[in-house]
């Protein structure tokens, strides 16, 4: 999804590390190691007042995350009630 978002608006990161963990980087951000694309969720956490948010609202940069389990095995009720709450999340979500 970065790749072709940066090959769309025309440049090459020069990428040096990646991780999948939001956290790291935020932290590789703070100690000063270079830019980095993060979810919107992750703003609503304690972010440090010297990041800066720069909302990117293009359509190369949206993301589908999907929940999924196998149907014919035992499903607890706690993880029932996780799935309804990721569902009622992710619709309060698209509403706003």
């Amino acid at each position: 999804m970065n790749d072709k978002a940066c090959q769309q608006a025309s440049f090459t990161p020069n990428v040096v590390f990646e991780s999948f963990d939001s956290n790291v980087r935020s932290l590789l951000v703070r100690t000063g190691v270079g830019v980095a694309l993060l979810p919107e969720i992750c703003w609503r956490s304690d972010v440090p007042a010297q990041l800066i948010k720069l909302l990117i609202d293009h359509e190369a940069m949206q993301r589908s995350i999907l929940l999924s389990w196998m149907d014919n095995r035992y499903l607890s009720p706690a993880a029932r009630d996780f799935c309804g709450f990721v569902g009622e999340y992710a619709a309060t979500q698209a509403q706003s």
